[in-house]
């Protein structure tokens, strides 16, 4: 059995979810794109993430959807880790949107969404914090004062 496991925006799991199948992914899809049309991108990308776990038990790994090429599967896989990457980059959460662009990108390389998600994620990242460790170095020193 595959666990298709997804961390939230808010940090919440979504690996507990019912049994899955492709219909309750889509359902869940379809609810997602209703909230990310509101705006309301924490409740799309946990809906997203619903989505994936959904599809779990049906799913065969990763590394055979790339074996077998496209199918309705990986494809939707794709586009729920991509949505994810996107709601994320429009909550400034840019390392979970780097996360879920590179999962899709694991299983579809030339997923253009995803590219693009994957550098603007990274792009922010590097805008937002360029060197992670000279914040370390700074906390470290005032914590010495």
């Amino acid at each position: 059995m595959i666990r298709w496991q997804c961390t939230t925006m808010a940090g919440a799991s979504c690996s507990e979810e019912e049994p899955g199948s492709q219909s309750v992914a889509l359902q869940h899809k379809a609810m997602a794109g209703e909230a990310f049309a509101r705006e309301d991108y924490v409740t799309a990308s946990t809906l997203y993430c619903k989505a994936l776990a959904a599809l779990r038990h049906d799913t065969p790994p990763p590394s055979a959807l790339s074996a077998a090429g496209p199918n309705a599967h990986a494809s939707l896989i794709v586009i729920l880790h991509s949505n994810i990457a996107e709601c994320s980059l429009r909550t400034a959460n840019f390392t979970t949107a780097v996360r879920h662009a590179q999962q899709a990108l694991s299983l579809d390389p030339t997923h253009e969404k995803s590219v693009r998600r994957l550098a603007l994620a990274r792009e922010q990242l590097a805008t937002t914090d360029p060197d992670p460790g000279e914040n370390e170095e700074e906390a470290e020193e005032e914590e010495e004062e």
